[in-house]
């Protein structure tokens, strides 16, 4: 039996946290009140939608809040963040034994809590860069988006067993020497 529900939600809290500095409360009154779209800054604390639109420039919303705020889009959103979430949240339920191995994973792994999620960020996109397009968007799709494999299947017009073996060939190659060598510091082995 689990005896825990363990819920995770991934919100942009560098806007939130400029949001409250500047003396206000998330919601649409506060919205309302700033001239914004309630829509759209809650699609971009969610991480549901990009602050940059197809022309490559921030959109009206986006630069809309940055005025709001006072600051610069390096200010509210961090690369990682320029792109959407498939899905921002996350629940399961789990045991006693597997919190207590959760909330201790750094420490076990020997991770440096001196490792900004960024550079991690950096590091896995740059890998993700080198290797097929194909094999890169079904990784995203599946790890990233947490499809099943036939959901990614449907989507790309594939079987799920197609999609399997496209993820097991993009995995083989990210353990490839020249592209592994980057992420090795950052999963617990030299």
């Amino acid at each position: 039996m689990k005896e825990y529900l363990l819920s995770v939600k991934v919100r942009n809290n560098l806007i939130l946290n400029a949001i409250k500095d500047a003396g206000g409360e998330t919601g649409q009154l506060w919205c309302v009140e700033n001239g914004l779209s309630y829509e759209a800054v809650n699609k971009y604390i969610n991480i549901a939608i990009s602050p940059i639109g197809l022309d490559g420039n921030y959109k009206k919303s986006a630069l809309a809040l940055c005025d709001v705020l006072n600051k610069t889009p390096y200010d509210l959103w961090t690369e990682k963040q320029l792109s959407p979430l498939a899905n921002n949240k996350k629940s399961t339920e789990i045991s006693e034994n597997e919190i207590d191995a959760y909330l201790s994973f750094e420490s076990s792994r020997g991770i440096s809590n001196d490792i900004d999620s960024f550079d991690i960020s950096r590091v896995v996109n740059s890998a993700l860069d080198q290797i097929p397009e194909r094999e890169k968007k079904v990784l995203q799709m599946v790890v990233y988006g947490e499809m099943t494999l036939n959901d990614c299947g449907s989507a790309l017009g594939i079987s799920g067993v197609r999609v399997k073996q496209i993820m097991e060939k993009a995995l083989r190659r990210m353990r490839s020497p020249s592209i592994s060598k980057e992420l090795r510091p950052y999963v617990g082995y030299a």
